[in-house]
């Protein structure tokens, strides 16, 4: 049985909410979500919904992840059933551990860094890609590798390749490999691996330069329904530590 995106998202978006202690498209070139900018923090992405307190529901902040969710959204010209928005604070603090977390030190300093769409069974998908495709479709993929959201815990999870078919497409930014430069390779080098532990050897990092995306976005169509998830994690990644060399 092929995996499901609902299968691999749910989990990791829990665990990042409980993790404690980088011709034209819509989306721009970071495949940004619509109403939002993957700089946002949760509140900024309440207020660019119009989302009032009461409209917010399940809503989680524990340690460096928080979550929320808006219900009955219209979003790529579908109502979804729910959309969940992830973020995590990528701040390392003076310990330089991101298992810990200075609540108070870092507070409102988390981003945006995923995005789960879930429109109910009968959902139209065929509208739903196509408007998929208006905004990002320059960046349209036939495979993609896609890694997780959030690996600074040595989780074991695995980067997964993915083919686009009948019932899946597939969307993904430039390359890690394009942001890099002779001033930040090294220190990227260095310290990416804080938050993708999985990056022990210079072949895990060519292999990830070359092939891990900065934002991707996947569209699955399952029997429970169709789901999108947007994917930012390594560009938050990378605007930190872009952050961090130039401070």
């Amino acid at each position: 049985m092929k995996p499901t995106i609902q299968r691999r998202v749910l989990p990791v978006l829990l665990a990042a909410a409980l993790l404690g202690g980088c011709g034209p498209q819509g989306g721009g070139p970071d495949l940004e979500f619509p109403q939002t900018g993957w700089e946002m923090n949760a509140e900024q992405v309440m207020e660019a919904w119009g989302a009032t307190p009461e409209e917010v529901g399940n809503r989680t902040a524990a340690g460096r992840g928080t979550t929320f969710t808006l219900t009955d959204r219209e979003v790529f010209g579908a109502q979804a059933e729910q959309i969940t928005f992830s973020f995590l604070n990528l701040k390392p603090g003076e310990t330089g551990d991101l298992q810990q977390f200075d609540a108070e030190a870092l507070a409102g300093q988390e981003v945006l860094v995923g995005v789960w769409v879930q429109y109910p069974a009968g959902t139209d998908a065929q509208a739903v890609t196509d408007a998929l495709d208006a905004r990002y479709g320059d960046a349209a993929l036939t495979e993609l590798t896609v890694y997780p959201l959030f690996s600074a815990l040595d989780t074991g999870a695995a980067a997964e390749t993915l083919k686009a078919d009948d019932t899946r497409k597939l969307w993904g930014s430039a390359p890690v490999a394009s942001r890099l430069t002779d001033a930040n390779t090294e220190f990227c080098r260095e310290n990416w691996p804080l938050y993708r532990t999985e990056l022990k050897t210079d072949a895990d990092w060519d292999a990830f330069a070359s092939q891990g995306r900065l934002v991707t976005i996947v569209c699955e169509q399952q029997q429970e329904g169709l789901s999108v998830w947007f994917n930012a994690y390594d560009l938050a990644v990378c605007n930190e530590l872009t952050a961090r060399q130039d401070a």
